[in-house]
């Protein structure tokens, strides 16, 4: 992933956040997940290594 994308994912979650939804990434590649934590990105997203573990909070939460 190259800065277009980074910044398309962030325009796509203020897009997201404005509408009042919720946006998270799930299977993250290990190259991805690196540069998120190289620009401080992992703290703005929120990432689940799988899906099932983002129902898994969910159903705890609740």
């Amino acid at each position: 992933m190259d800065s277009a994308g980074l910044g398309s994912l962030v325009l796509l979650l203020k897009t997201v956040r404005s509408h009042g939804a919720k946006m998270i990434l799930c299977n993250v590649n290990e190259q991805v997940q690196m540069l998120f934590e190289l620009t401080n990105m992992n703290r703005v997203f929120e990432i689940f290594a799988t899906q099932a573990d983002f129902f898994e909070q969910q159903a705890a939460q609740s």
